[in-house]
């Protein structure tokens, strides 16, 4: 055969093989589905908080205000441990020491003095003992309060419930959905989770708390660390949410079912 036929007959070949099938087509192609997301929360009661303070001290002396730092973080926990807080539950986390300087007219710096800051970790599981436990802190000499987190050590288990909840949220959402268009649900094709996380009321600006949007709401039974003392600080709840979603194949109302195989 001539090079020109055999190169024209191999091209049209070429042209006229099937496509190689795409992931999706085929059967799977013809499947007619319905796309939900369901989101879940539930709110559970701490039985735990993490107080991070923080001690600053100056003095034209790098010694003097490391000494003066020094003074206030061991009072700071000589508190923790009268409340009854034990020992590895209080940790000192940072520290730095750097000097400040006054510029002069010639773009000369003069040394002012030497700024220390330390920072004091204490985790407490008595929650009726929070704000007597901030207070003492205080006045033994911290100067910040760079963070208050409140906890549950069951988080897990209330993060796994969440997760249940948002399944169940995604699939009562799409039988409704599907109800209402004749349809009923086949199997569950895709499952992606999303966010799963907790937030605490308490924190950031003035005890703000961000809102959730969810399909379920649940308020765990377990109170963890109980109703507080008269006076003291209510920690609110750790909001646990959860959200998935989830893809499901539509079968139409009135398809039968398949016989059994003999």
């Amino acid at each position: 055969m001539p090079r020109t036929l055999s190169a024209a007959v191999l091209a049209l070949a070429l042209f006229s093989a099937p496509a190689a099938a795409q992931p999706g087509e085929g059967a799977d192609a013809s499947r007619r589905t319905i796309a939900v997301s369901g989101e879940s929360e539930i709110r559970v009661q701490p039985d735990e908080v993490v107080l991070t303070l923080g001690v600053e001290t100056f003095h034209e002396s790098l010694q003097a205000a490391k000494s003066d730092n020094d003074a206030r973080v061991a009072a700071v926990i000589r508190a923790a441990r009268a409340r009854g807080v034990p020992e590895q539950r209080v940790k000192t986390d940072y520290f730095v020491a750097e000097p400040r300087y006054e510029g002069n007219t010639r773009d000369e710096y003069r040394v002012l003095g030497y700024l220390v800051r330390k920072s004091v970790v204490v985790t407490l599981g008595d929650m009726a003992a929070f704000e007597p436990l901030l207070a003492d802190a205080l006045t033994a000499g911290a100067t910040h309060i760079h963070g208050v987190d409140f906890r549950s050590t069951r988080l897990r288990a209330h993060r796994d419930s969440a997760r249940v909840l948002a399944v169940n949220a995604a699939r009562e959402k799409a039988q409704a959905l599907a109800g209402q268009l004749g349809q009923r649900l086949g199997e569950p094709l895709t499952i992606r989770e999303g966010f799963n996380g907790w937030a605490s009321g308490y924190g950031a600006g003035w005890g703000g708390r961000a809102g959730a949007m969810a399909n379920a709401v649940q308020n765990s039974a377990d109170g963890g660390g109980g109703a507080p003392a008269e006076g003291t600080t209510s920690p609110g709840q750790i909001s646990v949410r959860a959200s998935v979603s989830v893809v499901f194949e539509l079968v139409p109302m009135r398809a039968a079912a398949a016989p059994p195989r003999p």
